[in-house]
């Protein structure tokens, strides 16, 4: 469960109005901001969210261009979600990278499983190193 500072302030975040809503990270921008399908800057404090894995949006790991393609369809549709409203978090630890993970609920709806069912990720863990695998 969330400190309770850490709800409200998450919640203030994702409640933000139009004008400041939150969008794609820039370089060295890493306030409040989309990363990827699957990871966010959230008031400096880098979240990835646990259950799923995204496309990258660089490199060509699985696929170059169609796979950055993919990632940039997944990111923007975190951001949409994000931006809606309604969500939950949940911290759940901490992974290999530092980086604090996370569940992250819509309308009681867990949101990997949105983007997995959207085929914009898989389900992890299921055996496989890499989402194209």
């Amino acid at each position: 469960m969330l400190p309770k500072a850490s709800l409200l302030a998450f919640a203030a975040a994702l409640s933000a109005s139009p004008a400041s809503a939150i969008e794609h990270c820039e370089p060295r921008r890493n306030v409040t901001c989309v990363v990827d399908g699957a990871t966010v800057w959230l008031q400096g404090e880098l979240f990835r969210f646990q259950g799923y894995d995204v496309p990258r949006l660089e490199g060509d790991l699985c696929g170059g261009n169609k796979e950055a393609a993919l990632g940039k369809k997944a990111a923007n549709r975190l951001l949409r979600i994000l931006n809606s409203g309604g969500l939950f978090m949940h911290r759940v630890g901490e992974d290999e990278e530092g980086r604090t993970l996370a569940k992250l609920y819509i309308s009681g709806r867990d949101v990997g499983e949105i983007m997995v069912a959207a085929g914009l990720a898989r389900r992890v863990p299921d055996g496989r190193k890499f989402w194209c695998e």
